[in-house]
């Protein structure tokens, strides 16, 4: 069995910082299936752009850091995302369609 090793990408939660967040992705795969994103939760503009960038992520996990808001309704529901894994974000409620309706 091959171990494909996780992306991982910075995001700040703030549509301030869109051109950062790209310059990053021109380094990082289009087709990994595995993700993390840390730093903070992504912002509605970071999460366009993630959601741009990647098209084959199967497992993605959300480090939201110390900032608890979870700004969970755009993650994609369509699929193959197989996995979601959400830390920090303790204390919210889940908007997204993926966990509310997982069929």
């Amino acid at each position: 069995m091959t171990h494909t090793a996780s992306v991982i990408v910075q995001v700040q939660g703030s549509s301030d910082q869109a051109s950062a967040l790209e310059a990053q992705l021109q380094s990082v795969p289009k087709d990994a299936k595995h993700l993390e994103v840390e730093g903070d939760t992504p912002s509605d503009v970071e999460r366009s752009i993630l959601g741009s960038h990647f098209s084959n992520v199967e497992s993605l996990l959300l480090c939201a850091g110390h900032n608890e808001d979870l700004n969970d309704k755009g993650i994609p529901f369509h699929g193959p995302l197989q996995k979601l894994e959400i830390v920090d974000s303790a204390s919210e409620v889940f908007q997204s369609p993926f966990v509310l309706d997982p069929t």
